[in-house]
């Protein structure tokens, strides 16, 4: 039945049609919501940042009559939304994420990938979303990606590895509280946050690597839209 007759007519040669299944490619988007996020570097957030990748990503979705789901998180699992396809159920969705106000420290990532892990069913593209200032999250981001495709999209903020010369500068922690004062005046500390930042992002992309998930770096600054 998969002998192409009229190609083999004509070549003398036995040709059988390859078929491609089709499938409709799931979208589940986990994004970070924790207070982390928040922090702003002339005006541009990691939230506002988030925001604009979710909404870009679904109605890329939406166009390709995918179904679109989210799960947001802070200190906890938010709101979890199966995955649907509408422009209404987008609308929904984005509007949840956009009203979502953290006031609480912490980041559940490891116990929200673990939720998604149980809510999706069939293989599907799941993009991670988050700053990823968290720990312990890896062998959930593992089990993920052995059962769906993960894009991890980790966002970053000059601030992160340029820090402006204000003197001897006070620091707090939003996620863990912990205080400090950081000497922003020294080229010796300055050479050794950014080293240290560079060094934390590229330790992070090969935990990606090894768990099976595609990182992405997007800072604040660049074009969203380029960029993914």
């Amino acid at each position: 039945r998969s002998i192409d007759w009229n190609v083999m007519a004509r070549t003398g040669k036995p040709h059988v049609k390859m078929y491609r299944e089709e499938r409709d490619l799931t979208v589940y988007l986990v994004v970070d919501d924790s207070l982390s996020m928040a922090s702003a570097w002339k005006g541009l957030t990691k939230k506002n940042k988030a925001l604009e990748c979710a909404a870009l990503l679904a109605f890329a979705a939406e166009r390709n009559t995918s179904p679109v789901g989210l799960i947001s998180f802070d200190r906890d699992t938010g709101r979890v939304f199966a995955p649907k396809t509408g422009r209404k159920h987008i609308m929904t969705v984005l509007s949840d994420l956009e009203r979502r106000v953290c006031s609480l420290s912490g980041s559940a990532l490891s116990q929200t990938l673990s939720l998604s892990l149980g809510v999706l069913k069939n293989r599907s593209l799941v993009i991670v979303i988050s700053d990823f200032r968290i720990a312990g999250y890896e062998d959930s981001l593992a089990a993920l990606a052995r059962r769906h495709d993960v894009l991890a999209v980790r966002l970053v903020s000059p601030v992160d590895f340029f820090l402006p010369n204000a003197g001897l500068c006070p620091f707090r922690d939003p996620e863990t509280g912990f205080e400090t004062a950081y000497p922003t005046a020294s080229p010796s500390f300055a050479q050794q946050w950014e080293m240290d930042a560079k060094e934390s992002v590229q330790r992070w992309k090969t935990t990606c690597l090894k768990r099976g998930a595609l990182p992405l770096v997007l800072s604040v600054e660049d074009d969203a839209f380029t960029v993914l």
